[in-house]
């Protein structure tokens, strides 16, 4: 699962996807407190013990924020709030080394 850094504060984030909805369930796809419903090709976050319910359409993102609490951001407003958050333990690529390395440098 991928780090998402919001200004300040630091998120999990799950982009909704078709592969999601089709998976069966149960699935290490699915994120706990969401209801996946492929018919109407959407998912539902549904709220505490009052059951109301936000949808979530393919490409919107789906938070969960540091208090465990679910929400909803939409496609196009996600990239204006949120920040991927580097992996440490993937290296980042040496362009350099690697030219080196195959002799193009």
């Amino acid at each position: 699962m991928a780090k998402y850094r919001m200004k300040v504060e630091l998120v999990d984030a799950w982009q909704l996807t078709d592969e999601m909805l089709d998976a069966p369930h149960p699935s290490d796809l699915h994120i706990e407190g969401v209801l996946y419903d492929p018919m109407q090709r959407c998912a539902f976050i549904v709220r505490g013990r009052s059951g109301r319910s936000t949808r979530v359409w393919v490409g919107d993102w789906i938070i969960r924020g540091k208090d465990g609490e679910l929400s909803k951001c939409e496609v196009d407003t996600f990239p204006r709030h949120y920040e991927l958050v580097p992996d440490p333990a993937v290296p980042k690529y040496d362009t350099q080394a690697e030219e080196v390395r195959d002799g193009r440098k």
